[in-house]
């Protein structure tokens, strides 16, 4: 909040500039942003196959950068289920307790794959060949 911003409390991270106007792809941007900064992720509802959600949590699980929670339970819509497939660790309601920690979380996820080691330069495909 701006108490927080002024009493020198929070930090904030973006990308953009701080007058740039609203649009979906900057949104989707700072997405990225949000799951490299945290130490779990938690998708409560999400659409399949669309929107920033899904997008976000489809990067965090591709990228093994945290581990991807999906909420399971009444209610919890198409999305949620195929995140699961794709390797999101299942949440039932009854898991859930009114308060839930990172902590908490990071205690029930199996340990994260480490990224795989960028190529050799030499390696690389070169553009103008």
């Amino acid at each position: 909040t701006r108490s927080a911003v002024a009493g020198g409390q929070a930090l904030l991270v973006s990308p953009y500039h701080p007058l740039a106007a609203f649009s979906a792809g900057a949104a989707m941007g700072r997405n990225k942003l949000i799951y490299a900064l945290s130490d779990v992720a938690v998708v409560v509802s999400s659409a399949e196959g669309s929107g920033g959600t899904w997008t976000g949590a489809l990067e965090a699980l591709k990228g093994g950068w945290v581990p991807v929670f999906v909420r399971e339970g009444v209610g919890a819509p198409d999305g949620n289920r195929a995140l699961v497939s794709l390797g999101g660790h299942p949440l039932p309601d009854e898991l859930v307790p009114e308060t839930v920690t990172a902590t908490d979380l990071l205690a029930l996820a199996p340990p994260l794959s480490p990224a795989p080691e960028p190529a050799p330069a030499n390696d690389q495909t070169r553009l103008f060949d």
